[in-house]
C-alpha cells in the first residue's frame, strides 16, 4: 500500500524522470511511493497510439505539432479534452487510487490531471493532488479547480499561470524536480585548456547533433575547442559520428558518448552546453549554472522554454544553425558575457529546492 502515489506518462522523457526524482524525495523522508504511467494504465494501444503520435509529430511534422500545441493552449479547448480524456478512463485510475489508498497523490504529466479531477470532482476521494509543471511555461491542460497544489519551475512561470487565473496561493516555485546531484556543490571547471562544450540531444539523441559538429568543425581545431557529444540511447547516432568524425576523435577535440548517468558530472567540465530545451535539462543547466545555446528545438512547450531562458539571459538562441560557429566564438571572446549568463542562473537556481517540495507535500499529508 503506497503513502503517496505519483502518475506519469512516458511522452518525452521529462515526465518520468520527474517522478523518479520525487520518488527518492519522499523515500528519503520514509514513505512508500509508486509511480504508474496513467496511460499504461487505461489503455495499452491508447498509450502507444500517443506516444508514438506525439514522436512522429514532433519529428516529422514539428508545424503540424506546434499549431496542435496552440490551438489546444486554451481555456476551452484544454477543458475539452480534459473532459474526453477523464472519459476514456473506464475508471482503472480510480481503481489503481482505491487499491493505494494513497494520502497524496501527484501528477508529472497533465494528462494524469483529469483522471484525478473526475473522481475529486464525484466525491469519490479528497485525497491531496499535486501537479508539477515540467515545463517553464505551464500548458492550460495543467489548469484545474481540483488541483490543489502546482510545483513550478520558476516566479516568472508562476507569473504566468496568475495570468490565467490559478490562485496564486495554490503555486510553488520550487523548481522543476531533478536528480540531486545537481543540487550538489559548486560548479568546478578544471583548466585543460579546451573550452569545452557538452552537446545533447535528448534522452533519445537527434540527428542534429551531427549538423552541430559539421558547422562548428572548421573552428574547433584553432580554438582549442572540445565537445562531448551525448547520443543518449540513439546507437545510430553514436556508430555516425564516431565513423563520420573519426579524425576530430583522434585529435581529441571531439569525445562521442552514449546513454550516460553523470551528466552532472558533464556539465561540471563544460564552459557551455549546446542543447534542445527540455523542462529538466534546462533545469539542471541552471542549477550548475550551465549557459545555453540553443540551436535546435521540439516546437510547442520547448519553443516556450527557450523564450524563457533567452528573455532571462540565460541562453542564446542561433535560429540559423549556420551563424552557430560565430556564435561559440563570441562567447569564447567574452568571457565576461558568459559570466553574466551563469549568474543569471544562479540567481534563478538559488530558489529552487527538493526540501521544499518534500516540506509541501508532507505539509497536505499531514494536513497542517
Amino acid at each position: 500500500m503506497s503513502n503517496i502515489l505519483i502518475l506519469s506518462a512516458s511522452t518525452g522523457g521529462g515526465h518520468n524522470a520527474a517522478a523518479k526524482s520525487l520518488k527518492k524525495i519522499f523515500e528519503k523522508k520514509n514513505y512508500d511511493v509508486e509511480i504508474v504511467d496513467a496511460l499504461k494504465i487505461i489503455d495499452k494501444k491508447f498509450n502507444f497510439l500517443i506516444n508514438g503520435t506525439y514522436m512522429a509529430m514532433a519529428d516529422n511534422f514539428p508545424f503540424t505539432y506546434d499549431f496542435l500545441y496552440k490551438t489546444t493552449n486554451t481555456n476551452k479547448s484544454s477543458k475539452l479534452i480534459l473532459k474526453s480524456l477523464s472519459a476514456i478512463s473506464r475508471d482503472k485510475i480510480k481503481e489503481i487510487v482505491f487499491k493505494n489508498n494513497p494520502k497524496l497523490i501527484i501528477a508529472t504529466h497533465p494528462f494524469a490531471i483529469p483522471f484525478i479531477a473526475k473522481i475529486k470532482s464525484n466525491n469519490q476521494v479528497n485525497t491531496p493532488f499535486i501537479s508539477v509543471v515540467t515545463d517553464l511555461i505551464a500548458h492550460k491542460l495543467y489548469f484545474c479547480e481540483y488541483v490543489d497544489a502546482y510545483i513550478v519551475a520558476s516566479e516568472y512561470t508562476k507569473r504566468k499561470m496568475i495570468e490565467g487565473n490559478i490562485d496564486a496561493d495554490k503555486i510553488y516555485p520550487y523548481g522543476i524536480p531533478v536528480r540531486e546531484q545537481f543540487f550538489n556543490g559548486n560548479k568546478n571547471l578544471e583548466n585543460d585548456g579546451y573550452f569545452n562544450i557538452l552537446l545533447m540531444g535528448g534522452s533519445l539523441g537527434s540527428k542534429q547533433i551531427i549538423t552541430v559538429i559539421e558547422v562548428l568543425e572548421k573552428i574547433i581545431p584553432d580554438n582549442n575547442i572540445k565537445i562531448r557529444a551525448i547520443c543518449g540511447k540513439n546507437q545510430k547516432l553514436f556508430k555516425n559520428i564516431s565513423y563520420k568524425f573519426e579524425n576530430l576523435i583522434k585529435k581529441g577535440n571531439l569525445e562521442v558518448l552514449g546513454f550516460v548517468e553523470n551528466v552532472d558530472y558533464l556539465m561540471d567540465k563544460s564552459h557551455i552546453l549546446i542543447s534542445k530545451p527540455g523542462g529538466l535539462s534546462s533545469t539542471e543547466a541552471i542549477l550548475k549554472n550551465l549557459p545555453m545555446v540553443i540551436p535546435f528545438l521540439l516546437p510547442g512547450q520547448e519553443r516556450e522554454n527557450m523564450e524563457v531562458l533567452t528573455y532571462n539571459d540565460m541562453a542564446i538562441f542561433v535560429k540559423d544553425i549556420e551563424k552557430l560557429p560565430k556564435t561559440i566564438l563570441k562567447l569564447i571572446d567574452r568571457p565576461r558575457l558568459l559570466e553574466y549568463m551563469k549568474s543569471n542562473m544562479q540567481e534563478t537556481a538559488e530558489k529552487y529546492s527538493l526540501e521544499k517540495i518534500g516540506e509541501l507535500g508532507e505539509h497536505f499529508i499531514k494536513g497542517v
